[in-house]
Protein backbone atom coordinates (compact mmCIF):
# COMPACT_ATOMS: atom_id res chain seq x y z
CA UNK A 1 0.00 0.00 0.00
CA UNK A 2 1.30 3.36 -0.70
CA UNK A 3 1.65 5.90 1.88
CA UNK A 4 1.76 9.61 2.56
CA UNK A 5 3.88 12.05 4.05
CA UNK A 6 3.39 15.79 4.08
CA UNK A 7 6.48 17.65 4.49
CA UNK A 8 6.92 21.57 4.91
CA UNK A 9 9.42 24.18 7.15
CA UNK A 10 8.77 27.58 5.22
CA UNK A 11 5.96 29.52 6.93
CA UNK A 12 4.06 26.79 8.03
CA UNK A 13 2.99 25.64 4.46
CA UNK A 14 3.11 21.94 3.05
CA UNK A 15 6.06 22.55 0.58
CA UNK A 16 5.29 19.12 -0.98
CA UNK A 17 3.42 15.86 -0.32
CA UNK A 18 5.48 12.65 -1.05
CA UNK A 19 3.50 8.98 -1.75
CA UNK A 20 5.69 5.81 -1.15
CA UNK A 21 6.71 3.61 -3.66
CA UNK A 22 8.62 0.00 -3.84
CA UNK A 23 11.12 1.77 -6.19
CA UNK A 24 14.23 2.93 -4.11
CA UNK A 25 16.46 4.93 -7.15
CA UNK A 26 13.96 7.62 -8.42
CA UNK A 27 11.33 9.66 -7.82
CA UNK A 28 8.45 10.76 -9.69
CA UNK A 29 8.17 14.96 -9.27
CA UNK A 30 4.82 16.72 -9.84
CA UNK A 31 5.96 20.22 -10.56
CA UNK A 32 3.79 23.04 -9.09
CA UNK A 33 4.71 25.49 -12.24
CA UNK A 34 3.03 26.59 -15.70
CA UNK A 35 5.65 25.82 -18.06
CA UNK A 36 3.17 26.54 -20.70
CA UNK A 37 2.03 29.81 -21.62
CA UNK A 38 -1.43 28.78 -22.64
CA UNK A 39 -2.03 27.21 -19.66
CA UNK A 40 -1.40 30.17 -17.69
CA UNK A 41 -5.38 30.99 -17.47
CA UNK A 42 -6.47 27.43 -17.18
CA UNK A 43 -5.84 25.77 -14.10
CA UNK A 44 -8.65 23.78 -14.95
CA UNK A 45 -7.13 22.45 -17.88
CA UNK A 46 -3.92 22.19 -15.83
CA UNK A 47 -5.60 20.09 -13.04
CA UNK A 48 -6.96 17.93 -15.81
CA UNK A 49 -3.50 17.55 -16.65
CA UNK A 50 -2.01 16.48 -13.57
CA UNK A 51 -4.75 14.11 -12.68
CA UNK A 52 -3.76 12.05 -16.10
CA UNK A 53 0.09 12.41 -14.38
CA UNK A 54 -1.01 11.21 -11.26
CA UNK A 55 -2.98 8.45 -12.65
CA UNK A 56 -0.68 6.97 -15.13
CA UNK A 57 2.48 7.01 -12.21
CA UNK A 58 0.12 5.33 -9.84
CA UNK A 59 -1.35 2.83 -12.41
CA UNK A 60 2.13 2.20 -14.34
CA UNK A 61 5.58 2.92 -11.89
CA UNK A 62 6.73 1.87 -8.67
CA UNK A 63 8.74 5.34 -7.80
CA UNK A 64 7.65 7.46 -5.21
CA UNK A 65 5.55 10.02 -6.30
CA UNK A 66 6.53 13.86 -4.73
CA UNK A 67 4.06 16.55 -5.43
CA UNK A 68 5.24 20.00 -4.94
CA UNK A 69 2.76 22.95 -3.41
CA UNK A 70 5.05 25.81 -3.64
CA UNK A 71 6.72 27.94 -5.72
CA UNK A 72 9.30 26.79 -8.76
CA UNK A 73 12.44 28.45 -6.38
CA UNK A 74 12.22 26.89 -2.88
CA UNK A 75 14.15 23.68 -3.34
CA UNK A 76 13.29 22.24 -0.17
CA UNK A 77 11.91 19.12 -1.98
CA UNK A 78 15.09 18.39 -4.42
CA UNK A 79 17.07 18.39 -1.28
CA UNK A 80 14.95 16.23 0.46
CA UNK A 81 14.99 13.98 -1.82
CA UNK A 82 18.80 13.87 -1.80
CA UNK A 83 18.76 13.32 2.05
CA UNK A 84 16.46 10.28 1.37
CA UNK A 85 18.78 8.90 -0.71
CA UNK A 86 17.33 8.36 -3.89
CA UNK A 87 19.41 8.47 -7.34
CA UNK A 88 17.06 10.06 -9.47
CA UNK A 89 14.63 12.65 -10.14
CA UNK A 90 11.89 12.33 -12.99
CA UNK A 91 10.32 16.06 -13.36
CA UNK A 92 7.10 15.34 -15.19
CA UNK A 93 5.65 18.74 -16.77
CA UNK A 94 2.08 18.74 -17.16
CA UNK A 95 0.66 17.52 -20.43
CA UNK A 96 3.07 14.73 -19.82
CA UNK A 97 2.77 11.02 -18.31
CA UNK A 98 4.97 7.73 -18.45
CA UNK A 99 2.99 5.21 -21.18
CA UNK A 100 2.77 1.94 -19.99
CA UNK A 101 4.66 0.17 -17.24
CA UNK A 102 8.21 0.07 -18.74
CA UNK A 103 9.47 3.54 -18.06
CA UNK A 104 11.57 2.91 -15.49
CA UNK A 105 13.15 0.05 -15.96
CA UNK A 106 14.35 1.70 -19.97
CA UNK A 107 15.32 4.92 -18.00
CA UNK A 108 17.79 3.11 -15.23
CA UNK A 109 18.88 1.14 -18.17
CA UNK A 110 19.93 3.95 -20.35
CA UNK A 111 21.75 6.09 -17.30
CA UNK A 112 23.44 2.58 -16.37
CA UNK A 113 24.99 1.89 -19.15
CA UNK A 114 25.23 4.81 -21.66
CA UNK A 115 25.69 7.68 -19.54
CA UNK A 116 29.19 8.84 -18.61
CA UNK A 117 28.93 9.10 -14.76
CA UNK A 118 29.54 13.23 -14.63
CA UNK A 119 26.20 14.01 -15.90
CA UNK A 120 23.41 16.00 -14.04
CA UNK A 121 20.38 16.53 -16.02
CA UNK A 122 18.89 14.71 -18.90
CA UNK A 123 15.84 15.45 -20.80
CA UNK A 124 15.43 17.65 -24.40
CA UNK A 125 17.34 20.56 -24.33
CA UNK A 126 16.59 23.35 -27.14
CA UNK A 127 19.07 25.24 -28.86
CA UNK A 128 17.43 29.13 -29.24
CA UNK A 129 20.69 30.72 -30.94
CA UNK A 130 18.42 32.26 -33.76
CA UNK A 131 16.81 33.89 -30.63
CA UNK A 132 20.03 34.66 -29.14
CA UNK A 133 18.69 32.92 -25.98
CA UNK A 134 19.78 30.01 -23.44
CA UNK A 135 19.96 26.77 -24.42
CA UNK A 136 16.41 25.64 -22.22
CA UNK A 137 14.02 22.97 -21.84
CA UNK A 138 11.58 21.16 -24.17
CA UNK A 139 8.74 20.92 -21.22
CA UNK A 140 6.50 18.70 -23.92
CA UNK A 141 9.08 16.25 -22.24
CA UNK A 142 10.10 15.49 -18.46
CA UNK A 143 13.73 16.17 -16.88
CA UNK A 144 15.71 13.55 -15.20
CA UNK A 145 18.29 15.18 -12.27
CA UNK A 146 20.98 12.78 -11.45
CA UNK A 147 20.75 13.86 -7.49
CA UNK A 148 23.38 12.09 -6.60
CA UNK A 149 25.96 14.13 -8.92
CA UNK A 150 24.19 17.42 -8.20
CA UNK A 151 24.64 16.89 -4.29
CA UNK A 152 28.82 15.28 -4.64
CA UNK A 153 29.00 19.41 -6.60
CA UNK A 154 28.30 20.85 -4.20
CA UNK A 155 23.97 21.44 -4.38
CA UNK A 156 24.25 24.24 -6.88
CA UNK A 157 20.50 26.19 -7.12
CA UNK A 158 19.37 24.99 -10.11
CA UNK A 159 15.80 25.94 -10.02
CA UNK A 160 14.39 29.20 -11.24
CA UNK A 161 17.23 32.13 -10.33
CA UNK A 162 18.99 33.78 -13.26
CA UNK A 163 22.11 31.97 -12.33
CA UNK A 164 24.68 30.93 -15.17
CA UNK A 165 22.60 30.78 -18.38
CA UNK A 166 24.59 29.62 -21.82
CA UNK A 167 24.01 32.13 -23.88
CA UNK A 168 25.83 32.46 -27.53
CA UNK A 169 28.11 34.92 -27.56
CA UNK A 170 31.18 33.69 -29.71
CA UNK A 171 31.22 31.46 -32.86
CA UNK A 172 27.15 31.31 -33.23
CA UNK A 173 27.90 29.81 -36.75
CA UNK A 174 29.87 26.70 -35.17
CA UNK A 175 27.23 25.90 -31.97
CA UNK A 176 25.48 22.92 -31.82
CA UNK A 177 21.99 22.26 -33.51
CA UNK A 178 19.06 23.01 -32.46
CA UNK A 179 18.34 19.59 -31.08
CA UNK A 180 21.77 18.95 -29.58
CA UNK A 181 22.19 14.95 -28.98
CA UNK A 182 24.76 16.20 -25.39
CA UNK A 183 26.26 18.97 -24.32
CA UNK A 184 29.64 18.63 -23.53
CA UNK A 185 31.74 20.93 -20.09
CA UNK A 186 35.19 20.66 -23.04
CA UNK A 187 37.05 23.19 -23.56
CA UNK A 188 36.62 23.27 -26.90
CA UNK A 189 32.94 23.88 -25.93
CA UNK A 190 33.96 26.75 -23.35
CA UNK A 191 35.84 28.34 -26.64
CA UNK A 192 32.04 28.50 -28.72
CA UNK A 193 29.60 29.23 -25.87
CA UNK A 194 29.58 32.37 -23.34
CA UNK A 195 28.47 31.65 -19.28
CA UNK A 196 27.15 34.94 -18.01
CA UNK A 197 24.66 36.13 -15.11
CA UNK A 198 21.19 36.53 -17.47
CA UNK A 199 18.76 39.45 -16.42
CA UNK A 200 16.22 37.15 -16.76
CA UNK A 201 14.39 34.80 -14.81
CA UNK A 202 15.18 31.27 -15.80
CA UNK A 203 12.29 28.77 -16.23
CA UNK A 204 12.25 26.67 -13.52
CA UNK A 205 14.63 23.63 -14.14
CA UNK A 206 16.76 26.01 -17.33
CA UNK A 207 19.30 26.87 -14.86
CA UNK A 208 20.24 22.97 -14.49
CA UNK A 209 22.16 23.52 -17.99
CA UNK A 210 24.15 26.14 -17.80
CA UNK A 211 24.98 25.44 -13.82
CA UNK A 212 25.68 21.87 -14.88
CA UNK A 213 28.22 22.84 -17.63
CA UNK A 214 29.83 25.23 -15.57
CA UNK A 215 30.49 22.57 -13.02
CA UNK A 216 31.55 20.00 -15.64
CA UNK A 217 28.77 17.83 -15.87
CA UNK A 218 27.50 16.21 -19.15
CA UNK A 219 24.01 17.12 -20.21
CA UNK A 220 21.84 14.31 -21.90
CA UNK A 221 19.71 14.84 -25.00
CA UNK A 222 17.06 12.06 -23.51
CA UNK A 223 15.27 12.31 -26.29
CA UNK A 224 17.28 10.77 -28.37
CA UNK A 225 17.03 7.43 -26.77
CA UNK A 226 14.06 5.80 -29.05
CA UNK A 227 13.72 2.94 -26.52
CA UNK A 228 12.43 5.45 -24.03
CA UNK A 229 10.72 8.26 -25.78
CA UNK A 230 7.88 4.72 -26.70
CA UNK A 231 7.45 4.86 -22.93
CA UNK A 232 6.93 8.56 -22.58
CA UNK A 233 3.22 10.21 -23.68
CA UNK A 234 2.86 14.08 -24.84
CA UNK A 235 0.23 16.14 -25.38
CA UNK A 236 2.30 18.92 -26.87
CA UNK A 237 -0.01 20.69 -24.91
CA UNK A 238 0.83 24.38 -26.60
CA UNK A 239 -0.03 22.89 -29.94
CA UNK A 240 -3.38 23.71 -31.39
CA UNK A 241 -4.56 24.29 -27.77
CA UNK A 242 -7.98 26.12 -29.30
CA UNK A 243 -8.69 23.13 -30.67
CA UNK A 244 -8.67 21.14 -27.68
CA UNK A 245 -10.55 23.62 -25.44
CA UNK A 246 -13.67 22.59 -26.43
CA UNK A 247 -13.44 18.81 -25.64
CA UNK A 248 -11.75 18.65 -22.78
CA UNK A 249 -14.62 21.21 -20.99
CA UNK A 250 -16.82 19.66 -21.83
CA UNK A 251 -17.81 16.89 -19.13
CA UNK A 252 -20.53 15.31 -20.99
CA UNK A 253 -18.79 14.59 -24.78
CA UNK A 254 -19.68 11.03 -24.32
CA UNK A 255 -23.08 11.20 -23.62
CA UNK A 256 -23.74 14.00 -25.97
CA UNK A 257 -22.57 12.62 -28.73
CA UNK A 258 -22.85 8.60 -30.33
CA UNK A 259 -19.96 7.06 -29.57
CA UNK A 260 -18.57 6.21 -33.35
CA UNK A 261 -19.04 10.18 -34.07
CA UNK A 262 -16.44 10.81 -31.45
CA UNK A 263 -14.23 8.79 -32.97
CA UNK A 264 -14.40 9.60 -36.33
CA UNK A 265 -13.76 13.40 -34.75
CA UNK A 266 -10.57 12.12 -33.20
CA UNK A 267 -9.11 10.51 -36.19
CA UNK A 268 -8.59 14.37 -36.99
CA UNK A 269 -6.28 14.59 -33.81
CA UNK A 270 -2.46 14.65 -33.77
CA UNK A 271 -1.23 11.77 -32.58
CA UNK A 272 -0.44 12.88 -29.10
CA UNK A 273 -3.28 14.95 -28.30
CA UNK A 274 -5.22 11.50 -29.51
CA UNK A 275 -4.44 9.78 -26.20
CA UNK A 276 -5.75 12.50 -23.75
CA UNK A 277 -8.94 12.76 -25.91
CA UNK A 278 -9.52 8.53 -26.04
CA UNK A 279 -9.20 9.08 -22.27
CA UNK A 280 -12.08 11.13 -22.15
CA UNK A 281 -14.47 8.09 -23.87
CA UNK A 282 -13.66 5.68 -21.84
CA UNK A 283 -17.16 5.01 -21.05
CA UNK A 284 -16.97 2.98 -24.38
CA UNK A 285 -13.87 1.84 -24.78
CA UNK A 286 -13.20 -0.96 -22.05
CA UNK A 287 -15.36 -4.46 -21.39
CA UNK A 288 -13.44 -6.44 -19.22
CA UNK A 289 -14.15 -10.69 -19.34
CA UNK A 290 -11.11 -10.81 -17.84
CA UNK A 291 -9.24 -9.08 -14.99
CA UNK A 292 -5.73 -7.61 -15.50
CA UNK A 293 -4.93 -7.57 -11.80
CA UNK A 294 -3.88 -10.80 -9.15
CA UNK A 295 -6.63 -12.82 -8.45
CA UNK A 296 -7.37 -12.37 -4.43
CA UNK A 297 -5.65 -14.07 -1.83
CA UNK A 298 -7.63 -12.80 1.06
CA UNK A 299 -10.85 -12.50 2.50
CA UNK A 300 -12.99 -10.51 5.30
CA UNK A 301 -14.88 -12.36 8.38
CA UNK A 302 -17.75 -10.37 8.05
CA UNK A 303 -20.78 -12.05 6.41
CA UNK A 304 -22.04 -9.44 3.83
CA UNK A 305 -25.76 -9.35 3.20
CA UNK A 306 -25.04 -6.99 0.43
CA UNK A 307 -22.72 -6.63 -2.19
CA UNK A 308 -21.67 -4.08 -4.86
CA UNK A 309 -19.74 -5.13 -7.36
CA UNK A 310 -18.02 -3.84 -10.90
CA UNK A 311 -19.23 -5.39 -13.91
CA UNK A 312 -15.87 -6.93 -14.41
CA UNK A 313 -13.82 -10.13 -15.22
CA UNK A 314 -14.17 -13.31 -13.02
CA UNK A 315 -12.73 -11.56 -10.07
CA UNK A 316 -16.14 -10.47 -8.56
CA UNK A 317 -17.03 -14.22 -8.09
CA UNK A 318 -14.25 -14.41 -5.47
CA UNK A 319 -16.02 -12.52 -3.03
CA UNK A 320 -19.64 -13.82 -3.57
CA UNK A 321 -17.87 -17.53 -2.85
CA UNK A 322 -16.77 -16.42 0.67
CA UNK A 323 -20.32 -14.91 1.48
CA UNK A 324 -22.21 -18.11 0.25
CA UNK A 325 -24.00 -18.10 3.46
CA UNK A 326 -24.83 -15.03 4.26
CA UNK A 327 -24.71 -12.38 0.82
CA UNK A 328 -29.19 -11.81 -0.12
CA UNK A 329 -28.17 -9.63 -2.78
CA UNK A 330 -25.75 -8.10 -5.25
CA UNK A 331 -25.88 -5.01 -7.11
CA UNK A 332 -23.73 -5.08 -10.21
CA UNK A 333 -22.89 -1.77 -11.38
CA UNK A 334 -21.13 -0.29 -14.39
CA UNK A 335 -20.92 3.22 -16.26
CA UNK A 336 -20.64 1.43 -19.84
CA UNK A 337 -24.04 -0.26 -20.45
CA UNK A 338 -22.26 -3.01 -22.87
CA UNK A 339 -20.16 -4.05 -19.44
CA UNK A 340 -23.51 -4.41 -17.51
CA UNK A 341 -25.00 -6.26 -20.69
CA UNK A 342 -21.78 -8.77 -20.50
CA UNK A 343 -22.03 -9.62 -16.75
CA UNK A 344 -26.54 -9.85 -16.98
CA UNK A 345 -25.24 -12.46 -19.49
CA UNK A 346 -23.63 -14.14 -17.32
CA UNK A 347 -25.58 -14.23 -14.01
CA UNK A 348 -28.21 -15.47 -16.02
CA UNK A 349 -26.76 -17.84 -18.62
CA UNK A 350 -23.62 -19.37 -17.95
CA UNK A 351 -23.78 -22.96 -16.07
CA UNK A 352 -20.82 -22.81 -14.46
CA UNK A 353 -18.86 -24.85 -16.95
CA UNK A 354 -16.51 -23.97 -19.88
CA UNK A 355 -16.66 -20.11 -19.52
CA UNK A 356 -14.17 -19.94 -22.42
CA UNK A 357 -16.81 -21.71 -24.48
CA UNK A 358 -19.26 -19.36 -23.36
CA UNK A 359 -17.31 -16.44 -24.36
CA UNK A 360 -16.62 -17.36 -27.61
CA UNK A 361 -20.33 -18.12 -28.22
CA UNK A 362 -21.65 -14.98 -26.61
CA UNK A 363 -18.80 -12.29 -26.99
CA UNK A 364 -20.33 -11.21 -29.76
CA UNK A 365 -23.51 -9.59 -27.65
CA UNK A 366 -21.50 -6.96 -26.78
CA UNK A 367 -19.77 -5.70 -30.39
CA UNK A 368 -23.33 -6.44 -32.47
CA UNK A 369 -24.02 -2.59 -32.23
CA UNK A 370 -20.85 -1.51 -33.28
CA UNK A 371 -20.40 1.08 -29.98
CA UNK A 372 -17.98 -1.77 -28.44
CA UNK A 373 -15.56 -2.68 -31.03
CA UNK A 374 -13.76 -6.20 -30.57
CA UNK A 375 -10.66 -4.42 -29.54
CA UNK A 376 -12.22 -2.78 -26.66
CA UNK A 377 -12.79 -6.30 -24.81
CA UNK A 378 -10.53 -7.16 -22.41
CA UNK A 379 -10.08 -11.08 -22.47
CA UNK A 380 -7.23 -13.49 -21.99
CA UNK A 381 -8.31 -17.48 -21.98
CA UNK A 382 -4.90 -17.99 -19.91
CA UNK A 383 -6.32 -15.83 -17.42
CA UNK A 384 -9.33 -18.12 -17.04
CA UNK A 385 -7.61 -20.50 -16.25
CA UNK A 386 -5.58 -19.46 -13.85
CA UNK A 387 -8.27 -17.96 -11.83
CA UNK A 388 -10.34 -21.60 -12.57
CA UNK A 389 -7.10 -23.26 -11.29
CA UNK A 390 -6.85 -20.88 -7.75
CA UNK A 391 -10.55 -21.46 -7.04
CA UNK A 392 -9.67 -25.28 -7.42
CA UNK A 393 -14.07 -25.96 -8.04
CA UNK A 394 -15.28 -29.15 -9.64
CA UNK A 395 -18.26 -28.33 -12.63
CA UNK A 396 -20.42 -29.79 -10.34
CA UNK A 397 -19.54 -27.52 -7.58
CA UNK A 398 -19.44 -24.57 -10.23
CA UNK A 399 -22.89 -25.63 -11.39
CA UNK A 400 -24.09 -25.01 -8.27
CA UNK A 401 -22.99 -21.76 -6.79
CA UNK A 402 -24.10 -20.09 -10.25
CA UNK A 403 -27.85 -21.98 -10.04
CA UNK A 404 -27.75 -20.39 -6.29
CA UNK A 405 -26.56 -17.16 -7.19
CA UNK A 406 -29.75 -16.79 -9.40
CA UNK A 407 -31.85 -17.73 -6.43
CA UNK A 408 -30.13 -13.91 -5.17
CA UNK A 409 -31.64 -10.84 -5.56
CA UNK A 410 -29.35 -9.71 -8.90
CA UNK A 411 -29.76 -5.65 -9.59
CA UNK A 412 -27.92 -4.90 -12.99
CA UNK A 413 -27.48 -1.37 -12.97
CA UNK A 414 -25.52 0.73 -15.89
CA UNK A 415 -25.10 3.83 -13.10
CA UNK A 416 -21.47 5.89 -13.10
CA UNK A 417 -19.94 5.96 -9.94
CA UNK A 418 -18.53 8.94 -9.91
CA UNK A 419 -21.23 11.37 -11.39
CA UNK A 420 -24.45 9.14 -10.04
CA UNK A 421 -23.32 7.86 -7.10
CA UNK A 422 -26.34 8.72 -5.31
CA UNK A 423 -28.25 5.87 -7.58
CA UNK A 424 -25.26 3.61 -5.46
CA UNK A 425 -26.41 4.65 -2.51
CA UNK A 426 -30.06 3.84 -2.79
CA UNK A 427 -29.19 0.19 -4.34
CA UNK A 428 -27.47 -0.35 -1.45
CA UNK A 429 -30.51 -0.59 0.77
CA UNK A 430 -30.45 -0.20 4.36
CA UNK A 431 -29.39 -1.57 7.99
CA UNK A 432 -27.38 -4.37 6.04
CA UNK A 433 -24.10 -5.45 6.46
CA UNK A 434 -22.57 -3.88 3.08
CA UNK A 435 -19.45 -4.75 0.49
CA UNK A 436 -18.40 -2.61 -1.69
CA UNK A 437 -15.41 -2.89 -4.54
CA UNK A 438 -14.46 -0.02 -6.21
CA UNK A 439 -10.96 -1.33 -7.59
CA UNK A 440 -9.10 1.11 -9.30
CA UNK A 441 -12.35 3.41 -10.39
CA UNK A 442 -11.30 6.42 -8.90
CA UNK A 443 -7.63 6.00 -10.66
CA UNK A 444 -9.41 6.56 -14.39
CA UNK A 445 -8.06 9.53 -15.93
CA UNK A 446 -11.69 9.72 -17.44
CA UNK A 447 -13.08 10.56 -13.97
CA UNK A 448 -11.31 13.49 -13.68
CA UNK A 449 -11.20 14.99 -17.26
CA UNK A 450 -14.77 14.97 -17.11
CA UNK A 451 -15.62 16.47 -14.05
CA UNK A 452 -14.15 19.90 -12.53
CA UNK A 453 -13.32 20.94 -9.30
CA UNK A 454 -13.35 18.89 -6.64
CA UNK A 455 -16.28 16.87 -7.72
CA UNK A 456 -14.74 13.34 -8.02
CA UNK A 457 -13.46 13.61 -5.02
CA UNK A 458 -16.47 14.72 -3.38
CA UNK A 459 -18.06 11.52 -5.06
CA UNK A 460 -15.99 8.96 -3.96
CA UNK A 461 -16.71 10.61 0.26
CA UNK A 462 -20.49 11.00 -0.20
CA UNK A 463 -20.99 7.75 -1.93
CA UNK A 464 -18.99 5.96 1.27
CA UNK A 465 -20.43 8.45 3.47
CA UNK A 466 -24.44 7.71 2.48
CA UNK A 467 -24.35 3.53 1.85
CA UNK A 468 -22.23 3.99 5.60
CA UNK A 469 -24.53 6.51 7.31
CA UNK A 470 -27.84 4.32 6.59
CA UNK A 471 -26.34 0.25 7.35
CA UNK A 472 -24.24 -1.26 9.91
CA UNK A 473 -21.35 -1.96 8.06
CA UNK A 474 -19.63 -0.71 5.20
CA UNK A 475 -16.25 -2.37 4.08
CA UNK A 476 -14.11 -1.13 1.04
CA UNK A 477 -11.47 -3.03 -1.48
CA UNK A 478 -10.49 -0.77 -3.65
CA UNK A 479 -8.00 2.67 -4.53
CA UNK A 480 -8.98 6.23 -2.53
CA UNK A 481 -8.64 9.41 -5.13
CA UNK A 482 -5.28 9.85 -3.96
CA UNK A 483 -4.21 6.47 -4.60
CA UNK A 484 -4.15 4.58 -1.08
CA UNK A 485 -5.45 1.44 -2.03
CA UNK A 486 -7.48 -0.61 0.94
CA UNK A 487 -8.65 -4.15 1.44
CA UNK A 488 -12.09 -5.02 3.52
CA UNK A 489 -11.30 -1.99 5.17
CA UNK A 490 -14.16 -1.38 7.81
CA UNK A 491 -15.41 2.33 7.03
CA UNK A 492 -17.08 2.52 10.13
CA UNK A 493 -13.73 3.25 11.79
CA UNK A 494 -12.62 6.19 9.50
CA UNK A 495 -13.14 9.75 10.46
CA UNK A 496 -11.22 10.65 6.70
CA UNK A 497 -10.18 9.07 4.20
CA UNK A 498 -7.54 10.05 1.19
Amino acid sequence: MRKYLTVGEREGCVNFTFMEGSNTRMVHVLPNVVLHDVLADEPEVRAKLRSCLRANIRNNCDAPIMELHLHQHIRDWIEQISDMGFEYAVVWPDGTWPQGTEFEDVLLNIVDTKFAPNWIVSGKPLNKRSENKYVEWDYDFPVVINIKQWDSIGRPHILGDSGEAVTFDVNEDSMYTTDPEILMPSSWFKTQIGFKKYDRRCLFLDSAIGQGLQNVQIVYNLSKFDELVEHIQTTKISEDFDVVLPWIHNNNLVDETPINLLRCEGDALSEEKLQLYTFKLLKYQIVYITNTELVPTDDCKVDFTTMILPCSGLHQFYHIMHNRNSYERIVWFDFNPYAVKWIKNVVENWDGTDFKGFVEKNRHSITNSGEILDSNIIYDPDLVDEFMEKVGWTDDEWREFMTEMRTKENIFATVDAVKQWPELVEHAGTDGEVFIQLTNIWQYEANYLNTDGLDAQLAFISLLNGIVKTNRSLYLTGDTPMGTHYRYKNIKELKGIF
